[in-house]
């Protein structure tokens, strides 16, 4: 077996070699390159992220007139359990919270159902 397969499956590099016709160092280091350029994209997005889910949050809480605006919405099951998990998870761990600390709380997961197809 070779070297990156102990660390990547066959599967896993499978495109790079196909980028790389087969030379395997090549393909590593293309792996590399494509391991750096996300890394690179990160800190945008996370921020990027944030801010929509700030923005959404606070928009829903006007619109809806409530801090809770999830508890007034029919979700998809994904999203209403999104929701439970983390509301479960904050009342294991802390005294009290905010809806705030939901939000906060939430994978991007949820925004994507919240905003997809039912």
């Amino acid at each position: 077996m070779s070297p990156e397969i102990a660390w990547f499956s066959a599967a896993r590099l499978a495109e790079y070699h196909a980028a790389r016709h087969g030379d395997r160092e090549a393909a590593l280091r293309l792996h590399c390159w494509n391991t750096e350029i996300s890394s690179a994209f990160y800190e945008a997005l996370q921020f990027v992220e944030v801010g929509l889910r700030n923005a959404v949050h606070h928009r829903l809480q006007e619109q809806l007139g409530r801090v809770d605006w999830w508890s007034t919405l029919t979700l998809h099951h994904a999203g209403a359990d999104m929701i439970a998990t983390v509301e479960d998870k904050l009342d294991r761990f802390k005294t009290s919270w905010t809806p705030d600390d939901v939000v906060a709380r939430l994978p991007f997961g949820f925004w994507v159902a919240l905003f997809g197809p039912a």
